[in-house]
């Protein structure tokens, strides 16, 4: 299991210092190596990002070698450039990291599910709601880089879970629509859905849509991010609507 690279970005420093405390605790815990780092303003996080120098960092590593964080546990409120505007300049770059808003106000929570923030928590951080969203971001991470084995044309292949848009059965045949394009093995939607686990719902007898490319559910579809449009059963309404929630939002605590 290899380490967890996790950011703290608070202007606060006694509450960067507390987040600190509380994710090295969780790390002992649990049983995971972190590589953490703290930012005192957004300005410093990008310019570590994108330059390869840690700045104002509370546990400091080496310049370099800190360019990219698993996971991020943003503060809003921050002057010259707030949180929001920071995880907007992150995701505009590509950016997947994990990222935990930890904010005084929750009048921010419609706007969190344009950055696909992980998750909300009110100050103060309790550690019991922290250690939680912890879990919840690590497997996410873990998810990210799982692949499964497939034999396609003759061939074993290799396709990344965390790419995977949607499946599509066809009669003895599934087509598995990727970010990269179109993969059609010959198994039974079932058997793929038992491969895939966590992170896909079962929308109709014939799709699996990707949770983390849902955009919104409706009740006779699921709308993916690439504006395909899945058929949904009617009876799995409220099951849908409820993976597609507690997937992209976690109930803000």
């Amino acid at each position: 299991m290899s380490d967890l690279s996790i950011a703290i970005c608070d202007d606060e420093r006694e509450q960067s210092e507390h987040l600190s405390r509380l994710v090295l605790s969780w790390a002992k815990r649990r049983g995971r190596g972190v590589r953490l780092i703290s930012f005192q303003s957004a300005q410093a996080l990008l310019f570590d990002l994108y330059d390869g120098v840690a700045a104002s960092a509370a546990y400091p590593v080496p310049a370099g070698t800190f360019n990219h964080a698993d996971i991020l546990l943003l503060d809003i409120q921050m002057p010259n450039m707030d949180g929001m505007t920071l995880a907007k300049r992150l995701r505009e770059a590509g950016d997947k990291t994990q990222i935990v808003f930890v904010t005084g106000f929750a009048d921010w929570i419609l706007e969190g599910y344009e950055v696909d923030a992980l998750h909300y928590l009110l100050k103060p951080v309790d550690e019991r709601k922290l250690f939680e969203v912890l879990d919840k971001a690590a497997a996410r991470v873990a998810e990210e880089g799982r692949a499964i084995q497939l034999t396609a044309d003759g061939a074993a292949t290799r396709v990344p879970v965390g790419e995977i848009i949607y499946a599509e059965a066809f009669s003895h045949y599934v087509e598995i629509h990727t970010k990269s394009g179109g993969v059609r093995v010959k198994m039974t939607l079932g058997a793929l859905e038992e491969q895939l686990g966590e992170g896909f719902f079962r929308c109709h007898r014939s799709y699996i849509a990707g949770l983390k490319y849902v955009r919104s559910v409706s009740r006779t579809s699921v709308i993916l991010e690439n504006e395909t449009d899945l058929p949904l059963s009617r009876k799995l309404y409220d099951a849908a609507n409820e993976a597609f929630i507690q997937y992209n939002w976690g109930g803000a605590q």
